[in-house]
């Protein structure tokens, strides 16, 4: 007949029971998680200077067509008040007639 030390689960229980072990964690043990949480909020941080650092690429582009197109238009804007003030030198007929009404 067997006694209770020779069954093998009982003598697991008895030695488990006496090594005090326990489930709950140790405040002092809990680098593993705080690692694992900044490496999480390292790559979330990663991808998301990807993405700012692309929009800002396409709003420095964006605004690069503006300033240019800001310029041509200058430009031409400037060309045709010289080719206006040309025209008017050229002639110097007023644009406008003055009529006389009566009443």
């Amino acid at each position: 007949m067997q006694t209770l030390h020779t069954i093998k689960s009982m003598s697991n229980i008895k030695t488990l029971h006496m090594t005090n072990k326990s489930a709950i964690p140790k405040k002092e043990k809990n680098d593993f998680l705080t690692l694992y949480m900044f490496e999480k909020e390292k790559t979330r941080l990663c991808a998301e200077e990807k993405k700012l650092v692309q929009r800002l690429d396409y709003i420095r582009g964006r605004l690069n067509e503006i300033s240019r197109f800001y310029k041509q238009s200058g430009e031409e804007l400037q060309r045709q008040e010289n080719e206006e003030n040309d025209i008017d030198n050229e002639n110097s007929e007023p644009r406008y007639k003055t009529m006389l009404i009566d009443y």
